[in-house]
């Protein structure tokens, strides 16, 4: 469900889809059931998965209007279910237990892949890493978890060196695994990524550099700090993780296309993610290897969660759902945690994700005498395909979003297709398009469709007032098998101001 906004519109004439405008067509739907609900996705995190009761977890949090669960369910070197690849090492079938639960409470399982880091990981098997040469090292020499102790993060296993091909093959088997074995809704990357900057400068990393980029090197201070060759360096961590996740997401989408592939991103932006974690995630979404992000915007106040999506928003407009990232371990309190949702929502993103479960869950009776979670929820990333393409304003706020005059006329085309993450196919998609306010308060109904194929439908509506404003789609599908379900779409917003 992509949501670009896009100054031109030119290269669109040129693709296969009718535009098509129905707002007299006679066949409509007589009561639109989505106008019972908002778009939202609702989830929490859920860092431990030993000793879980599933049944009441999934039933609390379905009480409480929650539709997605991330449970950690394998790392590189450990995994809370049988698994072919790594030592399992829960008494259990933790995933198996907790997608049952899960969907028999109406909840969405995505579960979590700790990548590289052989979290959890018995010594024997981390053992068999480092004689296998397999693992991570600073340019000094030391393993990842001495790098780790000294940034104060202690631990017992190590982590994988993303170069090494047997490491990037486990890292796909075990996501993939995941996907065959278990009727998960998707996969969700966590430390897709280095952690630390001094990592990795192993021997498998020097022999594969050097042989990719035909360079004579003195090792590692030719790509270490003030290196001649360190930029080059950095951006072939970049593209090692990169690409990894690209293989990934590629094996995951082409075995179930169902499925989603959405990633815990970094918050921190641009010199951090470049210098240290190679994870430049938005710079994923382009190539379709993301369905959703949930980036990590953890902040002691609701203030600084809402700072992290000003920076975050330009990077993505709308391309894809975008759930925030709330430290409820952080904040540890009902009230600002309610606050930064709504705030959120406020500014306009797609739902949110608890961190974690732990800290929710003493929270949920406040969040149904409340009725935070109210109206009941679709899931954005379960909608149709939708784009709409706003018409440039010649102006932007820091957030990304384009600015109106009040009571200026807004174009735009709104590119409705015919596919979506789910498993049956769609033949009619009927519903409004309207204006509405961040807060999901509908200001104007603009057209009415009614489709059985693709479409670009081209409209204009006035701003109106002061504000943050979306384009939306409720609708209802029709699929394959005769199922009649709602959805809503919306664009990223724009906004209305004076100057």
């Amino acid at each position: 469900m992509g949501r670009n906004l896009m100054k031109t519109f030119s290269s669109l004439l040129l693709v296969f889809l009718i535009p098509l405008i129905s707002s007299c067509s006679s066949s409509k739907i007589e009561v639109n059931p989505a106008y019972n609900y908002v778009a939202e996705g609702r989830g929490t995190w859920i860092s431990s998965s030993k000793r879980v009761n599933w049944d009441s977890t999934m039933a609390a949090l379905s009480e409480a209007g929650f539709n997605m669960v991330f449970p950690y369910a394998c790392s590189a070197g450990a995994a809370f279910y049988p698994s072919e690849f790594v030592p399992m090492v829960s008494e259990r079938d933790e995933l198996k237990l907790c997608v049952e639960a899960a969907h028999r409470h109406g909840i969405e399982v995505h579960a979590l892949k700790v990548n590289w880091q052989m979290e959890n990981t018995p010594d024997e098997f981390n053992q068999e890493m480092i004689q296998a040469g397999r693992i991570q090292y600073a340019p000094d020499g030391r393993r990842s978890t001495e790098v780790a102790a000294s940034y104060g993060w202690p631990r017992k296993g190590e982590s994988l060196c993303p170069s090494q091909e047997a490491n990037r093959q486990l890292e796909l088997d075990l996501m993939l695994e995941m996907v065959k074995k278990y009727d998960v809704d998707g996969v969700n990357f966590d430390y897709m990524r280095y952690e630390f900057e001094p990592l990795c400068y192993c021997d498998k990393c020097r022999e594969n550099f050097t042989r990719e980029t035909g360079l004579e090197l003195k090792w590692p201070d030719d790509v270490w700090k003030g290196g001649k060759y360190r930029e080059l360096y950095l951006d072939w961590r970049r593209y090692l993780i990169h690409s990894s996740a690209r293989e990934i997401a590629r094996a995951v989408h082409t075995y179930d296309p169902y499925a989603c592939v959405s990633i815990c991103a970094r918050r921190q932006l641009i010199q951090h993610v470049y210098e240290s974690d190679a994870q430049v995630w938005w710079e994923w979404i382009k190539e379709g290897i993301l369905d959703f992000v949930t980036p990590m915007n953890y902040s002691d106040d609701p203030e600084g969660y809402i700072g992290f999506i000003k920076q975050q928003f330009p990077l993505i407009k709308g391309a894809l759902p975008y759930y925030g990232g709330v430290g409820v371990f952080r904040m540890k309190k009902f009230e600002p945690v309610k606050k930064a949702i709504e705030l959120g929502r406020g500014i306009g993103e797609d739902g949110y994700n608890t961190f974690n479960i732990r800290t929710l869950l003493p929270l949920l009776e406040q969040f149904k005498s409340a009725g935070v979670n109210s109206p009941p929820a679709l899931l954005p990333h379960r909608a149709p395909e939708t784009r709409f393409y706003v018409e440039s304003s010649g102006r932007e706020s820091e957030e990304g979003f384009q600015i109106y005059s009040p009571d200026s006329e807004v174009s735009f085309k709104v590119d409705v297709m015919f596919r979506a993450k789910l498993r049956e196919g769609i033949s009619r998609i009927q519903g409004d398009i309207v204006l509405q306010k961040t807060n999901g308060e509908i200001v104007t109904k603009i057209s009415t469709i009614d489709l059985d194929k693709a479409a670009i439908i081209s409209l204009s509506t006035k701003c109106g007032e002061q504000g943050l404003y979306r384009l939306a789609l409720y609708g209802a599908m029709t699929l394959s098998t005769g199922e009649v379900k709602p959805f809503i779409t919306k664009s990223f917003p724009f906004q209305v101001r004076v100057s």
